[in-house]
């Protein structure tokens, strides 16, 4: 029975990549009622709803597998769900039980500061996240969110190592280069704020805000015709 759920559920994560949801959902659920005691088939269902939106519905099965298996994997997801749902201090909650259980969780850490940066917890956002780049010192997504909280402190120096440190390591994520771009220009550096925009633009051609913040340096250049 067991080697048979773990075929249903990998049927069910190919769907997940494609993505095909409602595919992978059918055979999770299937996976559920042959065995509700299962963590992991809860745990795969919850990824699947979260990732096609059914906020709700990951929720329930997220909070399942936590109760199984309180591990570090099932409690981070718990909490990404919780801040997605804009439940924040049930997210910090589920975060700080997945970081206790293992200390290392780079993830773990990355995600606790991301919630502390949406709740206004600057300090204690930038405390995760540089224990998350600790862990692991490659984490250019850990990067970025540092960046953007050094930004909202006013503190634009270190916004800018922790941005660039980010778009070094990974310049495929569009938010980063938009972040670089939009720190250059608050710091008046209009010549170096052009190539991450026009990076970011290159990878999302019809995106607003970069539209706009590449327009607002061109004007600030007297390029007005090119803005």
């Amino acid at each position: 029975m067991a080697i048979a759920l773990r075929s249903l559920g990998s049927s069910a994560a190919y769907g997940r990549e494609n993505p095909d949801y409602e595919r992978a959902t059918e055979f999770l659920q299937r996976s559920v009622a042959a065995d509700s005691d299962d963590p992991w088939t809860h745990h795969l269902l919850g990824l699947v709803h979260l990732e096609s939106g059914r906020i709700d519905a990951a929720l329930d099965e997220l909070r399942t597998a936590s109760e199984l298996d309180p591990s570090e994997l099932t409690l981070g997801d718990l909490g990404r769900a919780y801040r997605m749902s804009r439940e924040l201090e049930e997210s910090v909650e589920a975060l700080r039980r997945a970081v206790e259980i293992a200390p290392d969780y780079a993830w773990g850490h990355a995600e606790l500061g991301e919630t502390y940066r949406l709740m206004g917890e600057s300090e204690e956002a930038a405390r995760a996240l540089e224990r998350a780049i600790e862990i692991d010192p490659d984490y250019a997504w850990a990067w970025g969110t540092l960046g953007q909280v050094r930004h909202a402190q006013g503190d634009l120096d270190a916004a800018l190592t922790a941005l660039e440190n980010a778009a070094s390591l990974d310049d495929s994520q569009t938010w980063i280069l938009m972040e670089l771009g939009e720190l250059h220009r608050v710091r008046g550096e209009m010549d170096r704020a052009i190539p991450p925009l026009r990076r970011a633009l290159d990878r999302d051609p019809g995106n607003a805000w970069t539209l706009g913040t590449l327009g607002q340096v061109y004007r600030a250049q007297g390029r007005v015709d090119e803005a």
